[in-house]
């Protein structure tokens, strides 16, 4: 059963959004054209940069109906989020929602291994939340339901269903004991990604764990990263004919080190979005972010997190206790 936690109060998810459109109509604004739900983040919602839409490839500002006749007009789309920020989780829903009005594509996540897979093709347009939620197992304790509910609901009713787009965490283990586990062709093009691709990955590895990494851990993490980028590729790519969606984490979506490179090497075309939390000191969308990361840019407020490099010190600096 859904933890009762997750479910958010009926005000936040229809009353406000609501509200939201009606103010847009009566001003004389196509809800169509605008993006018709209010902030979630608290954050730096008048950073000046909040909401702004950015083609990356011209510099241009675009709404969010000219981006989603823009995302319409490729096979492969790819979305890239902060995980734990609702207003990335919100642009999701509602690009799912919209885009299938155009053309319903198949949802890859992320937040879904091979191992969901039988469970996904059970999934039913006429399914509840609750029964999405018991069918596919989810893991409350990795992804939260609440995040990921209205993009998976939304992805089962009006687009081509949910595929999981992750590998399992056998196959990570697989990995991190030997590369020869990467020896599947469902992760062929791992070996085709270049060398300076692989060393940003390894910079974020040793950032994103604070650097705090062992030397001998770095290169089966890459090739865990590699894995994930080239299994997630490979679905989106699997049925050439169907369009698809790509919901992950920002780095995998990143146009110089994650799956549209595994999917340029399938000979497979993608756009990518990046959604980006603006911070106080960067005014500059060249400060975030540039072409040749992703396509376009949608900046959104800010949501409040610990400072987890501190925390992470603070483990290793405890003694053992006896």
């Amino acid at each position: 059963m859904i933890p009762k936690a997750h479910f958010t109060p009926i005000r936040e998810r229809v009353l406000l959004p609501l509200l939201t459109s009606l103010l847009m109509l009566f001003s004389g604004q196509s809800t169509a054209a605008n993006y018709p739900h209010a902030w979630l983040s608290p954050l730096l919602q008048e950073h000046p940069l909040s909401g702004m839409i950015v083609n990356l490839q011209t510099g241009e500002s675009v709404d969010s109906a000219q981006l989603i006749e823009q995302l319409n007009a490729q096979v492969h789309v790819l979305i890239g989020e902060n995980h734990d920020n609702p207003d990335h989780h919100m642009i999701e829903s509602f690009l799912i929602e919209t885009l299938s009005e155009h053309q319903p594509r198949r949802a890859v996540f992320e937040m879904l291994s091979e191992e969901n897979m039988d469970a996904a093709r059970t999934l039913l347009p006429e399914d509840s939340a609750e029964a999405i939620y018991e069918k596919l197992n989810w893991k409350e304790n990795r992804w939260p339901w609440e995040d990921y509910r209205g993009a998976i609901t939304q992805a089962v009713r009006y687009g081509k269903g949910v595929v999981p787009g992750n590998i399992s965490r056998k196959t990570i283990r697989l990995i991190y004991k030997s590369p020869s586990a990467l020896d599947r062709p469902d992760l062929a093009t791992v070996t085709q990604i270049p060398e300076n691709a692989t060393q940003i990955i390894a910079e974020q590895i040793i950032s994103s764990h604070c650097g705090m990494i062992k030397d001998a851990q770095l290169s089966s993490m890459n090739n865990i990263q590699l894995a994930k980028d080239a299994r997630m590729a490979h679905v989106m790519a699997r049925d050439r004919s169907s369009p698809s969606l790509l919901i992950a984490g920002s780095f995998h979506t990143r146009k110089d080190v994650g799956v549209p490179l595994h999917l340029t090497a399938l000979s497979q075309q993608s756009v990518s979005l990046a959604l980006v939390e603006v911070a106080e000191d960067k005014r500059q969308i060249a400060d975030y972010i540039d072409h040749t990361q992703a396509d376009f840019a949608w900046f959104t407020p800010r949501q409040p997190r610990e400072d987890h490099c501190e925390k992470m010190r603070e483990m290793m600096n405890k003694k053992p206790t006896k």
